[in-house]
């Protein structure tokens, strides 16, 4: 057993039950907290949950009291919990901790005299339990429904449904910034504002916590599984969704509206760009519920911050110190709006956010080069794309139009003149962009694993959305030299290999046509790794390295990063406009310059083409 529950008796006579769990226990509070009376007008910042107390409701109590089942899908994988009075499904980021006996009278209850008491009894596992955070935060309207009606009820399963339910075939009304944004009174506008004042006041238009929260919805739907009721087997539906930063699954109920560049950094930069008149409280509001820095992320993700941009638009966790060849952001002006303020610096953060896309290599053995990923039937309905691993799954999916063949690891997203406006634009997000090959013709085959990247680059000069292209099976079978006969009356692809009698050209050989691009590669690889790498292994690498390279249209290789078991490949289109490429290192391995050669020359030439000629000055700016 992983937990261990102790007794402590109080001043006055009262008992609480505290929990060790593994290496965790309850704090020891000293002598500053045990001199210190607890006032009933003191505050609940006071007190706090021990991380023992934490642990334990999250896995033991949970385990016992919510009968979890794993889910396991083609988009990912999550534990869902059983709330019984709600009889709904959960992941563990929708879940809190709640008193049963509201906290303050628990302490009144148990004689609570000093803080140590005060936070022991706050801690008391005799009096919590684990509840869906939406029930939590609204306890007294959900006690008083249920305790008036009834668990069985209409009006008690209106309550659960208006705040759980999700209709995956309903369309959702799609948000207009400029329309349905609040229009400021006097009360705001003529107020002063200044960034001291932090999120004081600030909170999100109706408009955005309904009608952009449910648009929002649609986009990041993932999935619907189908659960089974702990005690009845009642069968129940129950709807997935991606959040936005993790890209994992979880539940209706725990995803938070969230700013990506979190607002403490953008009110300071706001007061740069201040009007005569200075900032005030409407303009605040604005820059508030400005849905270009906003996203649906799990608690998890929200509580952690992990995934906020700080003020230079990078992620916040601390990169260490400059190294050599990194490349500095060049500043640019902002226009005077507010609005457009957030939206430039937005736009400017994502030349480096949007443009990164995962890879994966193609599986052995190869499988056909132009095979759909989807075998259609007459009446089959299209299904959301299977990836690789639950974290390489999108975190906004838009509904798929029919299927368009597309080349092995083609972008996951094709613009089309019909684009619809299903995923968000972001009104600066001018970057420029490679041109997407498209998808030739293919002879349907068998489902296949799917090895595309996952986001593209923000299409320049174009604000529409883009939609799904369907996606390929794993990647080009390798190449069969082809009679001589044969190759005299056949045009070469750019990047096709003229064979010599006894063996292909590598990318290594100077007469390789993507040996220019190859040694850009073994270039950023040798900086990166040093004598880590043996010259064979390096060699290698950069073989590798250069396929990724080919596969998503860069005409160079900036640098490579390796980090935390994920390589880099990043190609500077200029300033503002960067493609990143992660791919996990381990598949590097054991690939060899004549496979890398092979899977180089099987690419489809409209791919070919693109990387040779993809853009490489600097993109304007926009807002």
């Amino acid at each position: 057993m992983g937990y261990e529950f102790e007794k402590q008796t109080f001043a006055s006579g009262k008992q609480v039950t505290l929990v060790s769990w593994e290496d965790e226990s309850p704090t020891q509070h000293g002598a500053k907290l045990q001199n210190k009376p607890w006032k009933a007008t003191d505050a609940r910042a006071a007190v706090g949950f021990y991380d023992s107390t934490v642990e334990y409701m999250r896995n033991d109590w949970a385990a016992k009291h919510m009968a979890p089942k794993a889910v396991v899908t083609t988009h990912g994988s999550l534990m869902l919990y059983h709330n019984a009075s709600t009889n709904t499904w959960h992941s563990t980021d929708a879940l809190d901790i709640d008193h049963v006996v509201p906290w303050k009278q628990h302490l009144a209850n148990k004689g609570a005299r000093n803080h140590a008491e005060a936070n022991m009894a706050y801690n008391d596992v005799a009096n919590l339990r684990m509840l869906p955070a939406v029930v939590n935060r609204a306890r007294d309207s959900a006690d008083n429904v249920l305790n008036t009606y009834g668990k069985d009820s209409r009006q008690w399963q209106e309550w659960v449904d208006q705040r759980f339910g999700f209709d995956a075939k309903a369309s959702a009304s799609a948000f207009d910034p400029d329309k349905d944004l609040a229009r400021r009174t006097a009360a705001t506008t003529s107020k002063e504002w200044a960034p001291e004042d932090g999120r004081k006041g600030l909170s999100f238009d109706a408009a955005v916590a309904g009608k952009w929260y449910e648009s929002q919805l649609h986009k990041q739907y993932a999935t619907t599984v189908e659960m089974s009721h702990p005690t009845t087997g009642a069968k129940q539906k129950v709807p997935l969704f991606y959040c936005a930063a993790s890209r994992q699954l979880c539940t209706r109920d725990a995803l938070d509206i969230d700013h990506e560049l979190r607002f403490e950094a953008l009110a300071k930069a706001m007061m740069k760009y201040a009007p005569d008149g200075g900032i005030t409280k409407a303009h605040a509001a604005d820059a508030y519920n400005e849905t270009s820095n906003l996203r649906l992320v799990s608690r998890g993700a929200n509580s952690s911050h992990e995934w906020e941009l700080n003020a230079e638009m990078s992620y916040r966790d601390d990169d260490g110190p400059a190294r050599a060849g990194d490349r500095e952001q060049p500043s640019a002006t902002l226009p005077d709006s507010i609005r457009d303020q957030v939206r430039s610096a937005m736009g400017q953060g994502r030349g480096t956010i949007t443009g990164m896309q995962d890879f994966s290599f193609p599986s052995v053995p190869q499988a056909s080069p132009f095979m759909p990923m989807y075998q259609l039937g007459a009446q089959a309905s299209l299904s959301l794309p299977t990836f690789a691993s639950a974290t390489l799954a999108s975190p906004s999916l838009p509904t798929a139009p029919p299927p368009t063949l597309a080349s092995p690891f083609m972008p996951m997203y094709q613009l089309g003149a019909q684009a619809s406006p299903s995923l968000p634009t972001f009104a600066s997000a001018t970057l420029a962009s490679p041109a997407l090959p498209t998808a030739p013709p293919a002879t349907p085959g068998t489902p296949a694993k799917p090895f595309m990247p996952m986001y593209p680059p923000a299409p320049q000069g174009n604000s529409s959305a883009p939609t799904v292209a369907s996606a390929p099976a794993a990647s080009a079978a390798v190449l069969v030299q082809p009679p001589a006969k044969q190759a005299a009356t056949s045009a070469p692809t750019p990047s096709s290999v003229s064979p010599s009698q006894s063996s292909p050209i590598l990318l290594n050989d100077a007469r390789h046509p993507d040996n220019k691009l190859y040694l850009s590669a073994l270039s950023s690889v040798q900086k990166e790794y040093g004598d880590r790498l043996s010259k064979p292994q390096s060699e290698s690498y950069a073989a590798s390295v250069t396929l990724i390279a080919k596969t998503n249209q860069m005409p160079n290789v900036s640098r490579v990063v390796s980090n935390e078991g994920t390589l880099y490949t990043v190609c500077d289109f200029g300033p503002f406009n960067r493609k990143v490429v992660p791919v996990e290192e381990s598949q590097l391995k054991g690939r060899t310059m004549e496979q890398n050669t092979r899977d180089v020359a099987a690419l489809p030439a409209a791919t070919q083409a693109a990387s040779q000629s993809a853009p490489t000055r600097s993109p304007t700016i926009g807002h």
